[in-house]
């Protein structure tokens, strides 16, 4: 078998081996126990006495910054993420399922020096390539990208009153930095291909990113085109009737349908030990709309010993899923979860009351909401109408207008032009985006009379403007 060989590492930043850090001791104890043992360095002691072990450890040489990025991306593949699913492109797969011409293809693209090799990288500003491997005839290619976001911070709140006015609420908001990993494996044998996104701060963030990352690698892989989502809403009905059937493969802990007219009913069990089946009432009405509707979200537990599946069954534990259905390309829903219940709510909601009220309650507990563990699993339909093409393109990905800057701030009207919107609909989104979102947008200082108030950063709102001209194109049924 091939090995992965390691590229040279980059100049790290001082921000950059700081974050290294903080990443590493955030993972959870067993966690830091298996890199504290691969390292051989002592693994008791407080947070800051291991803080201080790590940094003298790095100082001295004995462990290196490259070993800390390698051991945080290996365990990024299993940690908490958000997930696509594909099927894989029709057409002849041997220019992919052989290594050495896949090698020559990607030096074609000028990415030849990531084949089968690793480069460590911690916090680039753009959504940087990493590696690119072929091992067990499968193809995995992982881009690290840094993304920063605020998050409220009521203990700092303050009041303010001025001489003549009102009274003036002042509100807190802490700022984090995330690290942003992207892997997208395709199984050539099965012809499958999975994008896992590590957990990240807001809904939208997961589609800006698959959307950077599919552009990223499109003049050599064009993922829009070549794989089509995979549609899971019968997948949620046939989950809720197996288990209804005493053939359970996953316990549900919240089932939620849609109507072919776009109503919505859903039903959630007391605890997460415990199933939505089981009430007579309740069964009725979701045995109805099941037949009826097609599945909108899935909240299940995953049984080690689950016996409707007639397979081997992997798991020696459960394992929380949430499956989002929908018909729309690329429009991730993100739930949050209790600490105390377990109960979930969507993330939507829990940001609107820490907006709106100053905080938010458990809808089953009742208790204050401030930690919360977010697991998705997202994946979407591709419309009938969309064209198949062959894994190997030059295809161009869709570009900006040349005389537009990723980093630069315009005016609704002047990104509408330039992409060839409407001006009204994508004003309408972006007032949108605006409430989901606390950056990516500032005021006009400058603006004269009748011009827009908001001034948008072309690469945060990239995503809305894609979606617009995604449904201005998309053909009439």
């Amino acid at each position: 078998m091939p090995s992965v060989r390691f590229l040279p590492p980059p100049q790290y930043t001082d921000d950059e081996k700081r974050a290294l850090v903080d990443f590493l001791l955030a993972l959870k104890k067993a966690h830091l126990r298996d890199f504290f043992r691969g390292a051989e360095l002592p693994i008791s002691g407080t947070k800051p006495e291991l803080r201080e072990r790590i940094e003298d450890a790095l100082d001295e040489g004995l462990i290196t910054h490259d070993q800390v990025v390698t051991f945080l991306d290996d365990l990024a593949l299993w940690g908490k993420q958000h997930v696509y699913l594909y099927s894989g492109p029709r057409g002849d797969l041997r220019p992919w399922k052989g290594p050495e011409l896949l090698q020559q293809h990607l030096k074609q693209h000028r990415v030849g020096k990531y084949f089968n090799a690793r480069l460590p990288l911690v916090l680039p500003d753009q959504l940087t390539l990493s590696s690119i491997t072929h091992l067990d005839d499968k193809v995995r290619i992982t881009a690290v990208q840094k993304k920063s976001y605020a998050e409220r911070a009521p203990e700092h709140d303050a009041a303010k009153r001025t001489e003549a006015g009102p009274p003036i609420e002042l509100r807190a908001y802490a700022q984090h930095v995330a690290r942003a990993l992207v892997t997208f494996e395709w199984d050539l044998s099965a012809n499958t291909a999975v994008m896992q996104i590590t957990q990240l701060h807001g809904d939208r963030v997961y589609e800006q990113v698959a959307k950077e990352f599919c552009s990223l690698v499109g003049t050599w892989l064009d993922i829009e085109k070549a794989f089509a989502p995979v549609d899971i809403r019968g997948a949620i009905r046939t989950l809720h009737e197996s288990e209804a059937a005493g053939r359970a493969e996953a316990r549900s802990h919240g089932i939620q349908y849609r109507s072919l007219r776009g109503r919505r009913l859903s039903a959630h069990s007391p605890s997460p030990r415990d199933s939505v089946i089981g009430e007579p009432d309740i069964d009725n009405a979701m045995n109805g709309i099941r037949k009826n509707g097609v599945g909108h979200l899935g909240n299940f537990y995953w049984l080690p010993s689950a016996n409707g599946a007639g397979a081997p069954n992997p798991l020696s534990g459960e394992v929380h899923v949430i499956l989002v259905a929908d018909k729309s390309l690329l429009q991730p829903e993100e739930m949050v979860e209790c600490a105390h219940c377990r109960m979930t709510a969507l993330r939507s909601d829990y940001d609107s009351g820490w907006e709106e009220d100053g905080e938010y309650r458990c809808t089953s507990c009742d208790r204050p909401l401030h930690h919360q563990t977010v697991l998705c699993l997202t994946t979407y339909r591709r419309g009938s109408k969309w064209r198949q093409v062959q894994p190997v393109t030059n295809s161009q990905t869709s570009k900006p207008p040349a005389e537009l800057d990723e980093h630069a701030w315009y005016r609704y009207d002047r990104l509408a032009e330039a992409f060839g919107v409407s001006k009204d609909a994508l004003r309408k989104r972006l007032d949108r985006f605006r409430e989901e979102n606390l950056n990516g947008y500032k005021e006009n200082e400058d603006r004269r009379p009748r011009e827009p108030q908001y001034l948008y950063q072309l690469q945060a709102v990239r995503a809305v403007i894609e979606d617009l001209r995604a449904s201005s194109e998309r053909p009439a049924k």
